[in-house]
């Protein structure tokens, strides 16, 4: 179909001292979008992009970025926010769709060195020394849609909190360390260290398969795919269950999904792929699995088990997937633009990837403990690179966020009314919690404030 390109005439109007090389190139990208011609970008892009998209891989760059967006590429405003990285509200935009925004990175030769998209519109300035936390936040705030949101830092030891906004609508509650924030994709951290709690104890090998593991597992086909694939998103099992397009970005996209989806999928559609463990591709679905499979295993629920052996451990009180009576009045609401909703549902076989709710207190003591890890114990095993992908470093449900030298880990949660980052770097033993009340994502502001607190550890 024809790609057409709407470009805001004040485009560069907001662009204040950008190196003249780097917005032409942007220009090239654009008006290789308008005349839909992949070919002509080739020479905008750097060395090691090129080497990652020979000239027929970068038509599917291309096609890809049709398919993510829409039939308009609106573009609206364009920051500097360090020397190599511009972001601009580069805005995909299609019917029925949420919008997507694109982040560009430049080398030292002022080549496009990267594209991705980013989840918000939100454009956050560029920050310093002097710059405080609550500059830092304050353009997610301010955001129409944005609501509550906490924020947990730990620091050579010392931790504090952060509150702003409200805990429900014209509440005038504001949310604080206590409360209780539904932390959907943080779960899978908690699920990764179980994992390790298994490894430890009975001591299985690092290639040990379902139906060694498990041998009364059902989907004979599965039997052979290894734990660690299923821990590192490398089993080429799909992100989620069939979902319609309309239902996926409904307020509840997986209500209606079943055991019997989870039975069909295995047998039906998953097969396993050949070299399995080496290609990234993150699924619900496979981290699901693995935490289903330690519960059948030890004949409990995985709540239960994970209870027993992490937060009783770390009296992590307000953590749970089933939250008791007295923890509700704790408990935060969910909100998407502009309207509170209900909590989504998920079923319990993909609670080990989603289902868990906590508090900002309690998952800086899951940090703490992180920190202070040896290799020796689950949650330094979790924490090591498991991953064989050429592009991709993996923890056990941990993700590696390199930035040059250094290496952050952690996991984002995006649910259709909260949010939430955990980050931590080994390096400089800081660590960083933010929850969100709103569908608006924490993503940008938590790498900004994690490496605002990179540039003042003074270490």
């Amino acid at each position: 179909f024809v790609f057409s390109i709407l470009i805001v005439s004040s485009l560069f109007g907001q662009v204040a001292n950008e190196d003249k090389i780097q917005i032409m190139n942007l220009k090239k990208l654009l008006a290789a979008f308008n005349d839909d011609a992949p070919k002509s970008a080739r020479k905008i892009f750097s060395k090691k992009n090129k080497k990652l998209l020979p000239k027929k891989k970068l038509g599917l760059l291309f096609a890809e970025l049709k398919r993510n967006g829409g039939n308009i590429l609106g573009a609206k405003n364009t920051y500097r926010v360090s020397e190599d990285h511009i972001i601009s509200n580069l805005i995909f935009e299609q019917k029925g769709m949420p919008d997507n925004y694109l982040h560009l990175f430049f080398d030292s030769e002022n080549k496009i060195d990267g594209i991705r998209f980013k989840p918000d519109r939100i454009i956050y300035p560029p920050f310093n020394t002097t710059s405080t936390l609550e500059e830092l936040v304050q353009p997610y705030i301010e955001d129409e849609e944005t609501l509550g949101l906490v924020i947990g830092i730990l620091k050579q030891g010392e931790e504090e909190f952060f509150s702003f906004g409200e805990t429900e609508i014209d509440s005038g509650k504001q949310p604080d360390k206590n409360s209780i924030f539904q932390i959907s994709s943080i779960s899978k951290l908690f699920t990764g260290v179980i994992f390790a709690h298994e490894i430890r104890e009975k001591e299985l090998g690092k290639k040990l398969n379902i139906g060694e593991y498990h041998s009364e597992f059902p989907f004979d086909k599965l039997k052979k795919v290894e734990l660690v694939h299923l821990a590192t998103h490398t089993t080429g099992m799909k992100r989620d269950f069939p979902i319609s397009k309309n239902k996926y970005f409904s307020e509840d996209p997986f209500e209606d999904i079943k055991y019997d989806d989870f039975e069909n999928y295995f047998n039906q559609d998953y097969t396993p792929p050949k070299k399995a463990g080496k290609k990234y591709a993150y699924s619900n679905i496979g981290m699901g699995l693995l935490a289903y499979l330690i519960a059948k295993e030890n004949n409990t629920s995985i709540e239960n088990h994970i209870r027993e052996k992490i937060c009783n451990d770390l009296s992590m009180e307000s953590t749970w997937i089933n939250l008791p009576e007295e923890k509700y009045e704790l408990k935060v609401g969910s909100h998407k633009r502009g309207t509170a909703i209900s909590d989504f549902s998920i079923p319990d076989f993909l609670d080990g990837a989603m289902g868990w709710y906590s508090s900002a207190d309690d998952l800086m003591k899951f940090i703490r403990r992180s920190l202070k890890a040896s290799s020796n114990d689950p949650y330094g095993l979790s924490l090591e690179n498991w991953s064989k992908s050429k592009y991709n470093k993996m923890g056990l449900g941990w993700q590696a966020y390199e930035f040059g030298e250094i290496t952050y880990w952690g996991h984002s949660a995006q649910a259709p009314g909260s949010g939430g980052l955990l980050l931590l770097s080994k390096e400089k033993e800081i660590g960083l919690v933010i929850l969100s009340n709103a569908h608006i994502p924490v993503d940008q502001l938590g790498f900004r404030l994690m490496n605002w607190l990179m540039l003042n550890s003074g270490k």
